[in-house]
């Protein structure tokens, strides 16, 4: 399949086998951004949505990042902010990159910084 997946974006929090709660954020090609969570394997839920405001749709790639903050996780799509979730029980784990959807999903440029 050559279509885009449906959304795209990081993962963190996850623990061995399932441990505690995963979480994810996520954007998709209309510039909808996602928070979702994950406990004992179950399915994904969306916990906080929001838009970017000005997304441009025609660029070839997007940066996305998650900064964690004070039990409070917030969005950014481009730079620009999209929403925040409050990370109830949230335990740092390893950080990943997620795909939703069929279709294919591309990432380049990993990066993860951890400030005092």
């Amino acid at each position: 399949d050559d279509s885009a997946a449906l959304s795209q974006g990081i993962g963190f929090g996850w623990h061995a086998e399932w441990a505690g709660t995963a979480y994810a954020f996520t954007i998709d090609p209309n510039g909808e951004c996602r928070f979702w969570d994950n406990t004992a394997d179950t399915d994904w839920i969306t916990k906080q949505a929001g838009s970017v405001a000005g997304f441009d749709e025609g660029l070839s790639q997007h940066t996305v990042a998650v900064v964690i903050e004070n039990g409070e996780a917030l969005g950014y799509v481009d730079g620009t902010f999209c929403t925040r979730y409050a990370l109830a029980s949230y335990e740092p784990g390893v950080p990943g990159v997620v795909a939703l959807g069929p279709g294919k999903a591309t990432f380049d440029d990993y990066f993860v910084y951890v400030f005092p």
